[in-house]
């Protein structure tokens, strides 16, 4: 990873080189598919770091690269048409995860909706807590993400679905720590 990006690679992307040594394809075979990946949608999203590890993730799945971020994309974009601004920055790799979901692409949109609305009726997910709606939309989709991967513990995607829930963990907890951050360099300066 390093050696093909050397400024867009750090210690967040430890989680996936780890997770990425959990498959059973070979090294170059994930870093090569993970750069496929990231050609692809480098042309698409603004957030080199965030398609970088949006490229780690899609890595983990079967399928060519292109298809891969053919459903990346066309979740992205009908998500847009239903008036979700999804993010592309911590939130892209969330993105990833929900279009390998073998769900109707019209009824994820509208669960993501639905929770995110439940969400912003909670303590800390409001207009005063401090959650973007961007990031709310990210949550929603963890939610459900992990949700399906439940349902679908007792088909043949098993293990990929623990890779998932783990990878979806994982993107979480850096999301969180970056909007912490965040937050507290915005408090900190009033």
């Amino acid at each position: 990873m390093k050696a093909d990006h050397r400024f867009l690679t750090s210690h967040e992307d430890c989680a996936f080189c780890a997770l990425m040594a959990c498959s059973d394809l070979s090294d170059e075979a994930l870093l090569r598919e993970a750069e496929n990946c990231y050609q692809i949608l480098s042309k698409e999203f603004n957030s080199k770091n965030a398609v970088q590890s949006l490229s780690h993730v899609l890595a983990l799945y079967a399928g060519t690269a292109q298809q891969k971020c053919d459903r990346v994309i066309r979740l992205y974009n009908k998500m847009r048409e239903a008036g979700i601004k999804y993010g592309t920055y911590n939130e892209l790799p969330t993105l990833g995860l929900l279009a390998m979901l073998d769900v109707d692409t019209e009824e994820l949109i509208k669960q993501i909706v639905e929770v995110s609305d439940w969400l912003n009726q909670q303590k800390g997910f409001g207009f005063w807590g401090g959650v973007s709606n961007k990031a709310r939309f990210m949550y929603a989709g963890i939610l459900l993400q992990k949700e399906y991967m439940i349902s679908q513990q007792m088909s043949t995607v098993a293990v990929n679905s623990a890779v998932s829930v783990i990878i979806a963990q994982q993107i979480a907890i850096c999301t969180a720590i970056a909007a912490s951050s965040a937050a507290a360099a915005s408090n900190s300066s009033n």
